[in-house]
């Protein structure tokens, strides 16, 4: 095809991949940062909670990374193809194994989600309804292995690249070069089965979640209520709103440019700065949770502002005071 056509900045793949490349460095500090928070400064009432938080911030941190710096998708939508532009992609690793990458990122990321819900679920359920340790680990293994093959099975039978990207060519008045070149098409066989096992993906990690946090309310202040003191209810209460502050910060971050991009899919929809804007807030993930769980935790906001702020805590820096600035783990 023989045509030119004028792209804005965000539609330049080159500059897209370098703006990123540089979001990516600007991560670095409150991702690592916060990461510190988690690991020494987690109060002991955190403590189950703690390995929870950890390995829900590897998994996001991984997600930021495929996102900002080693796969960095453009996608072509309302297309089925991407062009990666990232680090994979300049040391000529093959599309096909940055898509299983990012498929186990997201899986990993969505049981990650629910452990913080399981974790509350077993925190406040009578002994003889919680799981056993290796009985826990047992399921969130299977639900893994779920969730990713359904994520990846879809994309077990590819169309010919050839012709999956001829018959999209009447998308684009006159697409980029890349797009016949070096953009790989990830159209199944059947669209259907496509959408099928998103929606089906979804609904998985959805019923998980809406299982443990309706079961979490009903033995907070139903079950044996007599057998738990007003103070501890009153600590897991905490533990639960924050909690929640927690995921609505990642479902606005990751989950709502997510359903952009596959809306517009199923839309046929096409406007790709709005699709470029998606992936860049996606690859901020890692830094808007990491803020936000400094800012929603008690313990963390404080010892931020002992950091940021040490002359005016010096004086508060007795055993008593320390203690009260790390065990209350309320976000009010």
């Amino acid at each position: 095809m023989d045509c030119k056509q004028e792209v804005s900045l965000l539609e330049n793949p080159v500059i897209f991949r370098n703006f990123c490349f540089f979001l990516t460095i600007l991560e670095l500090f409150p991702t690592s940062y916060a990461m510190y928070l988690l690991i020494y400064h987690s109060p002991t009432q955190m403590k189950d909670m703690k390995r929870c938080l950890i390995n829900l911030a590897f998994w996001t941190r991984a997600m930021d990374l495929m996102y900002s710096f080693l796969l960095i998708p453009y996608f072509f939508i309302p297309t089925l193809v991407v062009l990666p532009v990232g680090l994979f992609s300049l040391i000529g690793l093959k599309t096909e194994i940055q898509l299983v990458v990012l498929v186990i990122i997201i899986a990993g990321l969505g049981s990650a989600v629910v452990m913080i819900f399981e974790n509350r679920f077993n925190a406040m359920c009578p002994p003889y309804f919680r799981f056993k340790m290796n009985k826990r680990r047992e399921y969130h293994c299977i639900m893994f292995v779920i969730s990713f093959s359904l994520l990846i099975s879809s994309f077990l039978r590819l169309e010919d690249q050839n012709s999956a990207k001829n018959s999209y060519v009447n998308y684009f008045l006159c697409p980029i070069p890349e797009f016949f070149t070096t953009a790989f098409s990830f159209k199944p066989v059947s669209n259907t089965m496509l959408i099928t096992t998103v929606l089906l993906f979804s609904l998985v990690i959805l019923i998980q979640v809406i299982f443990f946090t309706g079961f979490s309310f009903y033995f907070l202040f139903s079950i044996e209520r007599s057998k738990m003191s007003s103070a501890t209810r009153k600590l897991q209460l905490k533990f639960f709103y924050t909690t929640w502050l927690q995921m609505l910060t990642h479902l606005a971050v990751i989950i709502l440019p997510m359903g952009y991009t596959f809306f517009s899919f199923l839309l046929l929809y096409r406007n790709q700065v709005l699709v470029n804007i998606s992936t860049i807030i996606i690859s901020l993930h890692g830094s808007i949770t990491s803020i936000s769980t400094i800012a929603i935790n008690r313990p963390f906001r404080n010892r931020f502002k002992m950091w940021l702020f040490p002359k005016r805590f010096k004086k508060r820096r007795s055993s008593t005071n320390l203690n009260v600035l790390a065990v209350s783990s309320s976000w009010l």
